[in-house]
């Protein structure tokens, strides 16, 4: 064949000749910060992958098999990952000597949000950040 292997049938109908050598492909793995892909071993074609949300994110894990799609490439195939970040509920400013207008309720993982001072307070402003063990 072209570019293949030609096997003859020999005296006793067995075929002599070398079989190609065929190995399983890859597929990639895309990372995100709010999905943790566990259990893809290797990603190769037929293999299933687990996705989780990460820490900080809540949703319904989801599992994937590598497979050939429509076009000819290879990726992992199966439902959606629909991670949601949740919100920051660890070491929120209280107290009178914080301004009440600049509150960090509300705020999720990866979104910041001002702190200031009260008026009779004294202080240099400061953005916190959540994180994902939900902490600013």
């Amino acid at each position: 064949g072209a570019g293949g292997n030609t096997f003859k049938c020999g005296a006793k109908e067995t075929a002599n000749g070398t079989l190609p050598t065929c190995k399983p492909k890859k597929c990639e793995v895309q990372s995100a910060p709010d999905v943790n892909a566990t259990a893809c071993g290797r990603a190769e074609y037929g293999s299933k992958c687990f996705f989780a949300c990460a820490e900080g994110y809540a949703g319904t894990a989801q599992t994937r098999t590598c497979s050939v799609n429509s076009s000819g490439t290879m990726s992992l195939v199966g439902p959606p990952i629909d991670c949601e970040a949740q919100e920051c509920i660890y070491n929120m400013p209280a107290g009178a000597q914080f301004d009440s207008n600049f509150k960090c309720s509300g705020v999720s993982v990866g979104e910041s949000c001002e702190v200031r001072c009260a008026p009779g307070y004294a202080g240099t402003p400061a953005t916190l950040t959540c994180g994902a063990s939900l902490r600013l």
